[in-house]
């Protein structure tokens, strides 16, 4: 049995920025993280180490990061994905064995989120991450890790 999807178009002309176009970003938002917590699930993630998940599963957890923070600038995207590189390898089940942090973002002791989300969504990560850092305004939950980004 086929089945035909109907796409009905209506342009409406808002502060410069069409509803059509607004409606296409916020289909391709939901997209984008469905897919990545389906491939979460089914195999995206092979292991708890650094970089251990799948191409694309890598390429999903780099495109929601992208997405959420460039809502703040292209220094904010640049600083969240060298914070993700650094901390998980864009691998959503990192789990460091030593001190439990754990995620993209390697979240440590944050009893507001939970811990099911940060080591299997990465939808609920990079959410967390942009609450935590104030929509990445505030960054120091990240510094001290021996780097710089």
């Amino acid at each position: 049995m086929k089945r035909k999807l109907v796409v009905l178009t209506a342009t409406i002309v808002t502060a410069g920025t069409t509803a059509t176009a607004q409606a296409e970003r916020s289909a391709t938002t939901a997209t984008l993280e469905a897919k990545a917590r389906w491939t979460a699930m089914h195999g995206g993630i092979t292991g708890q180490c650094w970089g251990c998940a799948t191409s694309k599963m890598k390429w999903q957890s780099r495109a929601l990061v992208i997405k959420q923070f460039s809502r703040a600038g292209s220094d904010a995207v640049r600083w969240a994905l060298c914070v993700v590189n650094r901390e998980s390898g864009f691998n959503p089940g990192a789990v460091n064995q030593s001190s439990g942090a754990a995620g993209l973002f390697q979240f440590l002791g944050h009893p507001q989120y939970s811990s099911w989300g940060l080591t299997h969504d990465p939808v609920y990560q990079v959410r967390a991450a942009w609450q935590l850092s104030n929509g990445a305004r505030t960054r120091s939950h990240w510094y001290g890790g021996g780097y710089s980004c």
